[in-house]
């Protein structure tokens, strides 16, 4: 039998067939996209809708360098939820948030909590031309201005032990510093016959030249000792303590300045307590605002079992919160599996060693700052208004802020 020649060729219509698949499988996927293009509008357009109403309030986001850089309308609760996102814009893994309530605003910090990068933690002796262990007034005061100009913030020793830096701007290196003993000049009168005054070129006049305060208080903390009277000027003694409790910070250095890891924790915390009492004697119920204390002369490898003698001691139910080594190192971030809280790490800062500090801050990861600033407010102001509208913001020249307009003067109370 002869072969139909009309046949059509397989090879002929494969292209055919080819292209009219294709054309159905774009046909469905435009299918698809609509309805998951009209889902995500659906939800988008419940929780940020554009239109403001009663249940809904503005947030609009800016940086000081008056860029707006979108907007958008958050319902009453979803404040939380909001802050997620402002958090995960700005790349924090983790965070921690701080509340301030002014007259005009509900003020946010969001400040990230990073696991790298160290801590320089300064300790410090007297202001001596000729002892070892101190540093002249002079490379003293070299160093503070090479801290304020390269950016340093500091903190105090509360701030790290509960890993707080929502008060320290955006990207700013973080530091501490203090001083050990109430030696030779950390804190001297000058006495002209009935008059007295902070002689210039002690510490806490330096430092009250250089450092800005935070919360009415300068973050330096002055670990006091009582083997000797405390800053060498015996009448003045309880006034200069009350002194530095308003104006600074006050740790425990215990009383006598044994050297620690030669004592048992028996014996070492009845010397702290001793040292308490002291201080209750002369500034009164200020003594609870101690919250940490250094170590005469380090404890080496003794840290175990003076920490867990820390855990458990309390001074009339107050309990510290950290105690600082003398051991030339820098510190780990607190949120690190490193960090020890009663061996925190400190570096010497001295006449010998400060030929060398740059050159390790240089060479080192500093930990620095990540924040952001929310503010909550029926105002609705432009981003070059907001330092004159929150005069009590401190913010730097590169903080994130974003501005929540509301009309409801209740929006959520608390975030916790």
């Amino acid at each position: 039998m002869k072969e139909n020649t009309n046949k059509p060729k397989q090879d002929n219509l494969k292209p055919k067939a080819f292209y009219r698949k294709v054309f159905a499988g774009i046909l469905g996927l435009f299918f698809l996209s609509g309805i998951s293009l009209r889902n995500e509008y659906n939800q988008q357009s419940t929780q940020f809708s554009p239109v403001r109403t009663e249940k809904h309030s503005m947030i609009t986001v800016y940086n000081i360098q008056q860029q707006k850089k979108r907007l958008h309308a958050v319902t009453q609760d979803n404040i939380q939820g909001v802050l997620e996102k402002i958090a995960l814009e700005e790349g924090f893994y983790d965070y921690r948030t701080r509340e301030e309530v002014t007259p005009n605003a509900r003020i946010l910090y969001i400040s990230e909590k990073k696991k790298h990068g160290f801590i320089p933690i300064f300790g410090l002796h007297g202001l001596a031309n000729h002892l070892r262990i101190s540093i002249t007034s002079e490379k003293f005061e070299a160093w503070l201005k090479y801290m304020v100009k390269n950016n340093y913030y500091f903190i105090n020793d509360e701030q790290l032990l509960q890993g707080d830096f929502t008060r320290v701007p955006n990207n700013k290196k973080i530091c501490l510093a203090g001083a050990d003993d109430a030696t030779v000049n950390q804190f001297t009168y000058v006495i002209q016959g009935d008059k007295k005054q902070i002689k210039s070129d002690s510490m806490v006049a330096l430092l009250e030249k250089y450092l800005q305060r935070e919360q009415g208080k300068i973050n330096f903390t002055f670990y006091i000792s009582h083997s000797t009277e405390p800053f060498l000027q015996k009448d003045f003694t309880r006034e200069k303590l009350h002194y530095l409790a308003d104006n600074f910070h006050i740790g425990n250095h215990t009383y006598n300045h044994w050297m620690t890891r030669n004592l048992s924790p028996r014996d070492f915390l009845d010397d702290i307590t001793r040292a308490f009492e002291y201080f209750e004697q002369q500034i009164g119920n200020k003594v609870f605002q101690i919250k940490t204390l250094a170590y005469p002369y380090g404890i080496l490898d003794k840290a175990d079992i003076f920490s867990d003698a820390l855990e458990h001691y309390s001074y009339k139910g107050h309990k510290l919160l950290g105690a600082f080594d003398y051991d030339g190192n820098f510190t780990p971030s607190p949120f690190s599996e490193k960090f020890q809280k009663w061996d925190i790490q400190r570096l010497a800062l001295d006449n010998y060693t400060s030929n060398f500090i740059t050159q390790w801050l240089e060479t080192t990861e500093i930990y620095t700052s990540k924040r952001a600033v929310v503010i909550i407010t029926p105002k609705e102001i432009i981003a070059p208004k907001i330092k004159t509208a929150f005069p009590e913001l401190i913010i730097g020249n590169d903080e994130p802020v974003y501005l929540i307009v509301t009309n409801k003067p209740d929006l959520e109370k608390s975030l916790e």
